[in-house]
């Protein structure tokens, strides 16, 4: 979906995750650095699995009852 919605959704996602990622890198506080980049793996792992969940319903694997 590189012009379509999933696209655009996708790419706000991805900056979002890497302008945190540049900010936690910045701050001083390491316990706080350090929730923030867990924080951010977590998101990117969600991410990761509803881009399979979504390719898994588009490529027929899940059929509905």
């Amino acid at each position: 979906y590189p012009n379509g919605q999933y696209g655009a959704a996708n790419c706000s996602l991805v900056t979002v995750i890497v302008e945190s990622a540049r900010a936690a890198e910045q701050l001083q506080d390491e316990v706080l650095r350090q929730r923030l980049l867990n924080m951010i793996h977590r998101l990117n792992q969600d991410a990761s699995d509803l881009r399979v969940a979504r390719d898994d319903i588009q490529g027929g694997a899940i059929k509905l009852a």
